[in-house]
């Protein structure tokens, strides 16, 4: 399992890769499998996610994105994505967030994606779509 911090400001979070992974070799390459956290789900007010279609019979419970003051911390599973549809913006605007992993080393044995994701379409439908 994974820990990140970051700005509520973020439009969205994509952890496109499970953290908490234990490897496996499948046809010669490696294979990983996604691990269920504790206490899981969405504990942050108008927070929505939806996991990656990859992810066959993981759900949004298996991983955890909660509120801690100002900040949103995520411990992931499978690869999820994160969003809040009352942050939107036009025209010319700057996303800006900081991460921090406190943890990274002492939970993963090798590093793991996540960032933000911008201009998010049909969030939460199979036709999602984002950067």
């Amino acid at each position: 399992m994974r820990l990140v911090y970051g700005s509520t400001f973020a439009l969205a979070l994509a952890l496109l890769v499970p953290a908490g992974m234990s490897a496996q070799m499948d046809h010669g390459q490696m294979q990983e499998t996604a691990r269920k956290v504790e206490n899981g789900g969405i504990h942050a007010a108008g927070w929505q996610g939806m996991v990656d279609p990859t992810e066959s019979g993981q759900k949004v419970s298996d991983a955890k994105l909660e509120k801690q003051g100002t900040d949103l911390h995520v411990v992931t599973g499978p690869a999820i994505t994160y969003w809040n549809p009352a942050n939107k913006a036009s025209g010319d605007y700057t996303v800006k967030a900081t991460f921090t992993e406190p943890k990274y080393m002492n939970l993963n044995d090798h590093p793991h994606p996540y960032g933000i994701v911008i201009g998010g379409n049909d969030m939460g439908t199979p036709q999602a779509s984002y950067l």
